[in-house]
């Protein structure tokens, strides 16, 4: 619903497949039509029959009329003052004969024409029940906006596909303003606060909810001094090893960098603190060594030759992995 009140386009239906119900179906209603049209062919024959058959009577009348005067020829002798009487009172009766018949020809035509149309109606209604046709419902105009009246009709196929409104609050209930439902939240609140307090006592050793959220650091600590204990550098955050081609790996406790020689071949190095004695910043010191051997040129193996040299440079009670140098130098990725 936009603004206006309107509602969003729909997309037009897809075609309906036809199938054989709805071919003779229509092929039905085509005979009905067409039996329509000769039931109204017939009828007006038989009106024009009628209305032939009604002015051969009339004209039967006349000359039977004009033929009294020659059967009895006792009147020919009376004078023709008295004949001419006679005859003007012949034709008005005449006219009135002729109106009537007309009269009763158009009534007779109008009540076929009633018949006909009653029989065209039923036919109609028949095939549009045999078709199962129902007429489109126009949609209703809300009584406060009259003047947001939709200009399409809703067809029975797109009642299923009409999208579901929220309900309206009725206006016999009473409605939550903005303070009553602080107030309930705050409540609510409230009560977990309590169970949680309630389950600690119970239970000291379950955890609460403050302390499973994780701790996050915004400044990145300083490198640990070298007389610092091996394991205390799981407690820290990100390493600054002064270049940023070196990364730090906390989980694994290392330090990991990519290199592309002149050969374009990408070689990915390693060296890790246990191997440096548990020394932090002397790990940060041999892959920055490492790296740079790398800039001069060396290869791969030159560059593991001179971190296996460093490594045994270091002290044999800070690194006990120097006296096997078999297990102690870590491989490369």
């Amino acid at each position: 619903m936009d603004r206006r009140g309107l509602r969003p386009m729909r997309a037009l239906p897809k075609p309906r497949e036809v199938s054989k119900q709805t071919l003779e179906q229509e092929q039905r209603m085509q005979q009905a039509l067409a039996a329509g049209r000769c039931a109204e062919m017939q009828l007006k024959q038989q009106m024009r029959q009628q209305h032939m058959q009604h002015l051969q009577e009339v004209q039967q009348m006349q000359p039977a009329q004009q033929l009294q005067p020659q059967q009895h020829p006792q009147l020919l002798q009376q004078p023709q003052l008295q004949q001419q009487p006679q005859h003007h009172q012949e034709q008005p009766q005449q006219q009135q004969q002729q109106e009537q018949a007309q009269s009763h020809g158009m009534q007779e035509q109008q009540q076929l024409q009633a018949m006909q149309e009653q029989q065209l109606v039923q036919g109609q209604e028949d095939t549009a029940e045999q078709m199962g046709q129902q007429l489109p419902r126009m949609q209703q105009v809300p009584p406060e906006g009259q003047h947001q009246q939709q200009h399409f009709q809703r067809f029975p196929w797109e009642e299923s596909q009409q999208p579901l409104h929220a309900a309206k609050p009725q206006p016999g209930l009473p409605q939550q303003t903005e303070d009553q439902e602080k107030d309930g939240l705050l409540f609510l609140l409230q009560i977990h606060a309590e169970k949680q307090e309630q389950q600690e006592k119970e239970n000291p050793t379950l955890p609460s909810d403050r302390q499973q959220q994780p701790k996050q650091k915004k400044h990145a600590e300083k490198v640990q001094k070298e007389g610092q204990p091996p394991g205390e550098e799981k407690r820290r955050g990100p390493v600054e090893t002064g270049r940023k081609e070196i990364s730090w790996d906390s989980k694994d406790e290392r330090f990991l960098f990519r290199f592309k020689c002149a050969n374009e071949e990408v070689v990915s190095f390693q060296t890790t603190v246990k191997a440096a004695g548990g020394h932090l910043e002397k790990a940060a010191r041999i892959a920055r060594e490492c790296y740079r051997k790398f800039e001069s040129g060396a290869s791969k193996s030159e560059v593991l030759i001179l971190r296996n040299e460093l490594y045994k440079d270091l002290p044999s009670e800070g690194n006990p992995a120097a006296a096997q140098p078999g297990c102690s130098s870590p491989k490369s990725e």
